[in-house]
């Protein structure tokens, strides 16, 4: 398969009044073309952070991307694209859905004037042909009389339309990778489903390849072919969506899991103690170790490398020895 996206020892940083501090440190990743890879993990864990970093939409002034970094979009490196060639880039070639449809769109202007700026930018399309497509576009994503819908503001449209609108313009130029940061965040579960169900259908026929960041574990076993876990800026657990969900490997992917509530439950629900670290108090060592109900003191004074079990690659020395590391 065609590898459309490598990413390589990802460390994206950010400036403070107290330091420089790794907010993704040492992610490494690859994407397939028509496969969807689910980034997945806790508010704070790293997943927008790794997107944008991809994208190039972090603040310059603010963050920064290592140079021993790579991000590779079909074998030529990102790092190396100046802010025009991104800019030619962005919404083409790697397209990404954000997860606040109202403030993704702009409240000023009608569907329409936003919807043909990707056509005539882009594919060098007049106002005439960028229009008829657009219109296309919005009826492909299953919106209802596209024509009087182009011409409404985003206020006028419910959730659900804003965001199947979001999608529209990220695939009006067919790219080869779409990122989708929590697309169903907000909306209702009947919403959610068409909103899934219709990214799956034009991932199918356009062999896009998706990144999918969530926390919604549901979502993750409806979509995804290969999933991430992520936990204080780094992947925990990497394998494929079946062999997650049936022998979860790490404490903290367990620990999603079991927090998924089901419908014989009894009593109270199971959560993971304690929270997130902070980036300026990230544990020594393993970044779970504080909440892991396994830690040792070798968790606490060293950062586990990956070792493979059960065919998925985990970072935890529960498996030292096991497999083998993974270099």
């Amino acid at each position: 398969m065609e590898k459309v996206l490598e990413v390589k020892n990802l460390i994206t940083s950010f400036r403070t009044k107290d330091g420089v501090f790794p907010a993704v440190n040492g992610v490494d990743f690859s994407l397939s073309a028509g496969e969807t890879l689910a980034i997945v993990g806790e508010s704070g864990c790293g997943k927008s952070v790794t997107s944008l970093s991809i994208m190039r939409l972090l603040d310059e002034r603010s963050s920064i991307i290592s140079p021993e970094s790579s991000i590779k979009f079909k074998g030529k490196e990102l790092s190396q694209y100046t802010n025009k060639q991104m800019s030619a880039l962005r919404g083409n070639e790697i397209s990404m859905v954000f997860q606040d449809s109202l403030t993704s769109l702009n409240p000023t202007l009608t569907i329409m004037t936003q919807m043909v700026e990707p056509f005539m930018v882009h594919q060098n399309m007049s106002k005439k042909e960028a229009r008829k497509q657009a219109v296309e576009m919005l009826r492909k994503v299953g919106i209802p009389n596209p024509e009087v819908r182009a011409r409404q503001y985003p206020h006028e449209l419910s959730g659900g339309m804003r965001q199947r609108v979001i999608i529209a313009m990220a695939l009006a130029c067919n790219p080869s990778v779409l990122i989708c940061d929590e697309p169903t965040t907000a909306l209702d579960v009947t919403i959610q489903a068409q909103i899934l169900k219709m990214v799956n259908a034009l991932k199918k026929d356009l062999n896009t390849a998706v990144i999918l960041i969530t926390h919604d574990m549901g979502v993750v076993a409806e979509m995804a072919d290969r999933v991430l876990v992520m936990y204080g800026g780094q992947v925990v657990e990497e394998g494929d969506c079946y062999s997650i969900f049936t022998s979860p490997c790490h404490p903290y992917t367990q620990g999603l899991l079991a927090s998924i509530p089901k419908i014989n439950d009894e009593g109270r629900l199971f959560t993971i103690d304690g929270s997130v670290p902070s980036l300026k108090n990230m544990p020594k060592g393993c970044h779970f170790c504080d909440r892991c109900g396994h830690y040792t003191q070798r968790c606490r004074g060293e950062n586990p490398p990956f070792y493979q079990a059960d065919g998925q690659k985990v970072r935890c020395f529960l498996y030292d020895g096991a497999a083998g590391e993974v270099k």
